[in-house]
């Protein structure tokens, strides 16, 4: 709010600081033409885990929702970490990444269906 209408002051938004740090703040929504890029990662609302989507409990079909009523979408880009969350303790981190591509692929088809 504090910067009003300025065309270079943008912003990312990121899934699970939201569903984690800020809950109901609905930025998105708020200041979706001043979007930039996106940290997309599930957590359990409690704890910052940069989990795989669909792993925790963030609405991904909400965010996908608000995201294409935006006038303009940044490419998906997931922000995700083995180390932050005890789910992926004994994963080998090619399952990790096989499993984060395919919930890239989930929320693409899950973003074209909507």
């Amino acid at each position: 709010d504090q910067f009003g209408s300025h065309d270079n002051v943008k912003f990312c938004y990121d899934t699970g600081h939201e569903n984690c740090f800020s809950k109901n703040s609905d930025c998105l929504t708020k200041f979706g033409s001043k979007l930039a890029c996106l940290h997309i990662h599930d957590n359990d609302g409690n704890t910052d885990g940069h989990m795989i989507p669909f792993d925790g409990n963030l609405n991904f079909e909400k965010f996908l929702r608000k995201l294409k009523n935006l006038d303009h979408q940044p490419p998906l880009s997931l922000e995700l970490y083995m180390s932050k969350s005890t789910m992926y303790r004994n994963a080998a981190p090619d399952s990790f990444v096989r499993r984060a591509a395919e919930a890239a692929k989930q929320l693409e088809k899950l973003y074209n269906s909507i």
